[in-house]
């Protein structure tokens, strides 16, 4: 039956409750695992969005770099950064699709920060659409404003007026792309306007000077015209097109981290919880199972272990270790154990008793019954030899003496008889001796009290020696 004495029921609480805290670490654990990924998921959108806008800008930098000087492009209006920019615009819009439809954002309350990248980024497009336009109005080579200003250039080289002139004209034009700096567009024209007066004060008919003129004039206004553009674009990444472009990107870059930043905190908010209540709840079971250890040493490793040592004193044979079992005071089965072995040492202690009493009696009556039939086959046997041998003394004397010798397990023996031949002088004569398996051929006599058979004739009594030296044989 349960019962919250029992060392099994015990047992089973006490690691019970270990699984259930095992159990709730776990569940945390999980819940706060899957509440980490979800907000990771959210980031991996944050990260996409940044790797787009970080690959548009470097698109917008190629773009300027390649495609604006490119004849292919100027010819057909299509590029490889083109098709990129256009895959750009696509993955961005569902990345911030996305972000929009996560519940993080709501979660956060990050709708305006989203729509705030979303117009970000529009604006970005937009200018980079304006920007393709001009970069396809400014034209390269034989293209756009660039291919005209050629072909006036060309035709002014043709001029048989100053070509010194020209070639300025044309130095200044190249440093200006180059270098972008307005004080090479003045140098220009300081050049053109040189250039038109030697024109002037040139041979030529006065209808040529005109058409001259016109062809320097329009070269002006075209470079104008670029001088222009190129201003619209941005003579630097700072300026222009390409400032504002440069300012959105450096926007978008900005919204982003700063909601990346507060989904970073978040989740490493959730991540200290977590690690706090694990390492609390881990504290919780180490110390639980230290408490459980040692209850459980003193409550039943101590207990058996002293039943244990009681049990091998009792085999050894000591008495009195019954008493070591008072110490034993429990109230489980190790207690119950404890008081059942005391009963059954105790009732062992009394049948041992009785059963050394019952063997003393047994071995007393054994030993008097061993006798009882020693006595009795013994005087049988020396009955016969008295009965065999009453003709003959000698021969009866030695079979007496070697058969009592061997009979009583002696060392030696000797029968002395006494000789009353002459009543006034009696004496002992041996007649006959045994010793060490083999008859003895002895001639002795011993006088009346004379040692210690002589004083034993006179006595006339049984005479036991047990006091004798260790030397004597």
């Amino acid at each position: 039956a349960f019962s919250i004495r029992k060392i099994q029921t015990k047992i089973l609480l006490a690691f019970s409750l270990l699984i259930v805290l095992a159990g709730i670490i776990s569940a945390v654990t999980f819940l706060y695992q899957r509440n980490i990924n979800y907000y990771h998921s959210y980031k991996d959108y944050l990260n996409e969005l940044r790797h787009l806008t970080a690959q548009v800008d470097g698109i917008q930098k190629d773009f300027l770099v390649i495609d604006a000087k490119d004849e292919i492009y100027m010819s057909s209006g299509k590029s490889k950064n083109l098709n990129q920019l256009a895959i750009n615009i696509k993955d961005t819009k569902k990345a911030l699709m996305a972000l929009k439809e996560h519940s993080t954002t709501k979660e956060f309350k990050l709708e305006t920060n989203i729509e705030k990248v979303s117009k970000l980024r529009d604006a970005y497009n937009n200018s980079f659409e304006l920007l393709q336009r001009k970069v396809k109005e400014r034209g390269f080579k034989n293209y756009g404003l660039e291919g005209r200003m050629r072909d006036y250039v060309h035709f002014l080289e043709e001029i048989d007026v100053n070509s010194e002139l020209v070639l300025q004209l044309r130095r200044h034009e190249k440093d200006f792309f180059l270098r972008k700096d307005l004080e090479y567009k003045n140098k220009l024209h300081q050049t053109a306007e040189d250039f038109k007066r030697s024109i002037v004060d040139s041979p030529i008919p006065d209808n040529q000077k005109e058409k001259y003129i016109t062809y320097v004039n329009d070269y002006e206004r075209v470079f104008d015209n670029i001088v222009v553009l190129e201003q619209e674009i941005g003579f630097d990444p700072k300026k222009g097109i390409r400032g504002q472009m440069n300012v959105a990107h450096e926007a978008i870059n900005q919204e982003v981290q700063n909601i990346y930043e507060i989904i970073t905190f978040y989740i490493d908010g959730l991540i200290f919880q977590a690690q706090l209540i694990v390492i609390s709840a881990i504290l919780i079971m180490l110390i639980t199972g230290a408490i459980f250890a040692i209850y459980f040493s003193y409550s039943i490793s101590r207990p058996i272990i002293l039943l244990d040592r009681v049990s091998k004193s009792v085999v050894k044979g000591l008495k009195g270790q019954e008493a070591f079992l008072d110490r034993i005071n429990t109230d489980d089965e190790v207690g119950d154990l404890s008081k059942n072995f005391k009963i059954m040492l105790e009732k062992l202690k009394t049948s041992i008793e009785e059963a050394e009493d019952r063997n003393e009696q047994l071995e007393s009556f054994v030993s008097e019954e061993y006798k009882r039939n020693w006595e009795n086959e013994g005087l049988a046997i020396f009955g016969d030899i008295l009965k065999n041998n009453s003709d003959d003394l000698e021969k009866q004397s030695v079979e007496i003496i070697s058969t009592l010798v061997k009979y009583t397990g002696s060392t030696q023996g000797g029968l002395f008889i006494v000789n009353d031949e002459n009543d006034s002088h009696q004496f002992l004569e041996l007649k006959a001796s045994y010793a060490y398996e083999r008859r003895k051929y002895l001639q002795k006599r011993v006088e009346f009290g004379e040692g210690l058979l002589g004083a034993t004739w006179r006595e006339g009594d049984t005479n036991l020696i047990t006091d004798i030296p260790q030397d004597y044989l």
